[in-house]
């Protein structure tokens, strides 16, 4: 197939200026948008490969586009974040065909989804080039993923990367660039290249409906590591969601962290993608640790919005550890807001806390001590049945440099455990990471 455009980026440009991007949506399509979606992709198998159906807008005639080819990928991960990580991709050309494929992700790769399913996309374009592109009939290749991390990176973002020298558009080195950019060369030559001439877009469908490269995915991780994962699954796990995860994070909550580990499985996102994609898989975590103020931010709204779910569903999340220190002041009220809860920030200082046996109950309190020094950012307008921890009437600033004053306030607390929908949302505004918070952490997921 020959074509007069050329390309930049994720996007094909005419040589008079038209632009259109890398990706494939029947709904916007005059030639498919018509035929029922149940109806729309046919196995071939004498090619062994799945084709798209298409209508003629004249006759309204339906037939088989001989020279497309449809494909899915995905990419499926156990115990994302965690040290016991595992990845695997799957690729599917249809049922029984030969060109289906699966594996691990090699252990040397970072194990998360996102890297997998940049290996299922890789391992397809090998499938093609080596085997598929010998038919010079099927021309037109349509990829179907559930991924937008995928999508964008290809249709908008990797030239702008190749420009930058790998760098994006915060000036750090874009996450996997350098598979991105052998797999947009191996895109570049299979178009344009001397065996060049096919087509590629990106066919971006909801998680339910990429079921069958999922199945190949996960039949190649039960293959590997089935024993391993039952016995690791018997342990609760905790997801840690750290959007803004910063290097200093570990060290400062390493006994925090070897306690969490002790007994459960700890889990770590530190992407928007990953995180709904993780709160989407298997079952739902036994906690969430909100470990900074990245939810607090607009682009991440589709992550908090997911966690309340998860919340109002019968879950416990905790925000906690860098939330306090890093979190714009004017961003407390509305973020709370949002889960119903009246919020806002109050005052910040250290000083001695005594608990609430009210809000904790007598099985818990005895898990807790009965009073610790913290220096914290307290949060107002606190039910007294949410405040794990109060001041009272000899409450004072504690301070090496300024002189004490009174810091007894009511309806203020830094420890508090509040009712949303079925579950509980958490907040812990220490920002020390004390050993009394270290305790309450431990008790609110309920470890």
């Amino acid at each position: 197939m020959t074509s007069s455009f050329i390309q930049y980026g994720g996007l094909y440009g005419s040589e008079y200026g038209e632009e259109f991007e890398r990706i494939f949506d029947p709904r916007n399509s005059p030639t498919h948008r018509r035929i029922p979606a149940d109806q729309l992709i046919v196995y071939n198998s004498t090619k062994r490969v799945q084709q798209l159906r298409e209508m003629n807008p004249l006759t309204n005639q339906i037939s088989i586009d001989r020279h497309t080819v449809v494909v899915s990928i995905d990419g499926a991960c156990r115990g994302n974040g965690t040290s016991l990580a595992r990845a695997a991709w799957g690729v599917y050309f249809g049922p029984q065909s030969t060109y289906n494929s699966n594996g691990t992700l090699n252990p040397t790769f970072p194990q998360t989804s996102t890297r997998a399913e940049i290996e299922a996309l890789s391992q397809a374009l090998e499938i093609i080039y080596k085997d598929i592109s010998k038919d010079f009939s099927l021309q037109r290749y349509h990829i179907i993923t559930d991924s937008s991390y995928l999508v964008q990176t290809f249709s908008e973002r990797i030239q702008t990367w190749i420009k930058n020298g790998g760098k994006n558009s915060k000036g750090k080195k874009a996450a996997h660039f350098d598979i991105l950019k052998k797999i947009n060369d191996r895109f570049n030559d299979m178009t344009y290249g001397d065996n060049g001439g096919m087509e590629f877009k990106f066919w971006q469908v909801p998680r339910e409906e990429n079921k069958e490269a999922d199945v190949l995915a996960n039949e190649a991780l039960d293959k590997e590591f089935g024993a391993d994962e039952m016995a690791e699954n018997a342990k609760p796990r905790v997801l840690s969601i750290s959007l803004n995860h910063q290097s200093f994070f570990d060290s400062m909550y390493g006994s925090l962290l070897t306690k969490i580990r002790t007994g459960s499985v700890f889990q770590r996102v530190e992407d928007g993608e990953s995180a709904k994609r993780v709160l989407l898989e298997g079952p739902p975590p036994h906690a969430i640790l909100i470990t900074d103020e990245a939810l607090t931010l607009r682009e991440n709204a589709p992550v908090w919005e997911a966690v309340l779910k998860y919340i109002k569903q019968g879950g416990t999340a905790v925000v906690m550890g860098n939330f306090s220190s890093f979190v714009e002041p004017l961003s407390i009220k509305p973020f709370f807001a949002k889960a119903g809860l009246e919020w806002e920030q109050g005052s910040y200082h250290r000083t001695t806390l005594v608990l609430n046996p009210q809000a904790v109950g007598i099985h818990l309190a005895s898990k807790l001590l009965p009073e610790y020094s913290q220096k914290a950012v307290f949060l107002k307008n606190a039910k007294t049945s949410d405040a794990w921890y109060v001041t009272n009437e000899n409450a004072v600033t504690e301070s090496l440099a300024f002189q004490a004053k009174d810091a007894h306030v009511t309806g203020e607390s830094p420890v508090l455990l509040a009712s949303v929908g079925k579950g509980k949302l958490g907040y812990i505004g220490d920002v020390n990471g004390e050993e009394g918070s270290e305790a309450v952490v431990i008790a609110m997921c309920g470890l």
